[in-house]
Order: C-alpha cells, then structure tokens, then sequence
C-alpha cells in the first residue's frame, strides 16, 4: 500500500560547486507524458487524497525525473520501485493552486522492473487536472552500493552523521554521483572533496525533493575524491543508495 509522508517544508537547492563543477542542467524532453485528473471515483490514499497510478519499466543505471505539474491541485508525487523503497515529494507552499504546482523527483534507478506512479494531491479533497512528464537519461551510472546512516557514525560539528567512501577519478572524467533515501529515511546531503581541498556539496536534487542530492563535475586533475554521504538535519538515520557514473572525455 502507497502511504504518503507529508512534507513540510521546501529546502531551497544548496549549490557550493566550485569553478569547474557543472551542473548540465538542460531543458527537459519527456519520454513519456501521463495526463489525467482527480475526481471524486478515484481511490483514495490512506490519508484521504485522491489518487491514479501509472506504470513504467526502468531499467538499471537510468537518471530518471518524474514532474508532476498543474494549475487546479497542489501536487503530490509518489514512485514507488520494484523493491518497495517509496519515494515522494509534494507542493507543500502557501501559494494557490490556481498560480500553478509542480513537484519534481530525480531518482538514480538501480534495479530493473516496473516502478509505479502515483499522482495525487498536496491537501484532502483537491480536485482537478494534472499532468506527470517522465524524462529518461540511459547509462548515467554504472556503480551501486547500499549503507546505512546509524547512531555511532562520525559527526560533523553540527551533529549530523556522515559515511564516507573514496573514488580515483581521471581529469577529465565527466562524473555524477548520488545518493538516495526512501520517503521514511533522511533528508540526504552530498558533499565531496576534490584532490586540491576543494568540497562540492548538494541537499536536494531538484529543488524541494529531500530524496535525493546528486553532484555533477568534470575532474580537473585525477586522484583521489573523498565522497561523504549524510543528512540535512542532525541525528538523522537511515537507509541510502550511492549511485556513481563516469564518463571518459
């Protein structure tokens, strides 16, 4: 069953790339558009909001992003994978809906199989139509590992736990890197440093989706990048997916 966890904030992107990181951010081109609306013989999630869900086959190393946009409801949108890990992000400003909603959720896919949809509202009772656009990278990440944030971990000075792992990467490699929460984890938090000292860092990606932080950089020199994995808030645990690709220049 599709439970839904609200969110309660909107955390603005946090970007500290450095002169040499860059983000690539394009215009997106959907592979695959769901268009529908909510009415009042939809079924209804355990919270009370109406629902539709859709199904989509990914497969393994894809970068893909869900965006769920409309003018009538504030949105809200759950993907939920193969294994059963649940991934949400909601509309959850104070602006009318009437100005326009659009909730984005940007998912480093490592399984293969069917992932499903579900398109709903912010709030109890919202009506209306909505539109839900699927954009697909092929073969963006090539290297998958799991861990766990715990109690015991080390801490930053502010209190928030961190894992930490180690990539050598070659100038010029084109690199991204992410890691993924499901919706009942943590608010995960990206940081890497660079051979020469420098840290790149990401909170969310895309804005407002607590899910998932993902960094994009050229390397400028080849060595070791010391990855750190931890959370937006202190003392936060829970599971993570890493998901790391590269690109020879």
């Amino acid at each position: 069953m599709v439970i839904k966890f609200k969110i309660v904030r909107n955390i603005f992107l946090l970007l500290a790339f450095s002169s040499f990181a860059t983000s690539f951010a394009q215009e997106l081109s959907y592979d695959k558009v769901f268009d529908g609306e909510l009415v009042e013989r939809d079924d209804t999630l355990e919270t009370g909001e109406y629902s539709d869900t859709y199904t989509m086959r990914l497969k393994k190393g894809q970068d893909v992003t869900f965006v769920m946009t409309s003018s009538q409801i504030k949105t809200y949108l759950i993907v939920v994978a193969p294994d059963g890990k649940q991934y949400d992000v909601g509309d959850g400003t104070e602006d009318e809906a009437s100005l326009g909603s659009e909730t984005s959720l940007t998912i480093p896919i490592s399984k293969n199989g069917k992932y499903e949809i579900t398109a709903t509202s912010y709030n109890v009772g919202e009506l209306g139509s909505y539109s839900v656009g699927v954009a697909i990278k092929k073969g963006v990440y090539s290297d998958f590992s799991t861990g766990m944030l715990v109690q015991g971990d080390t801490q930053f000075e502010n209190g928030e736990y961190f894992d930490t792992t180690e990539f050598n990467f070659e100038e010029g490699e084109r690199v991204s890197i992410a890691i993924l929460s499901d919706a009942d984890g943590f608010d995960t938090y990206l940081l890497v440093e660079t051979p020469d000292g420098q840290t790149l860092t990401n909170d969310d990606f895309p804005e407002g989706n607590s899910n998932t932080s993902r960094i994009e950089f050229v390397a400028t020199q080849s060595g070791t990048y010391v990855v750190m994995i931890s959370s937006y808030d202190v003392e936060e645990i829970g599971n993570y997916i890493l998901a790391v690709g590269r690109k020879k220049p």
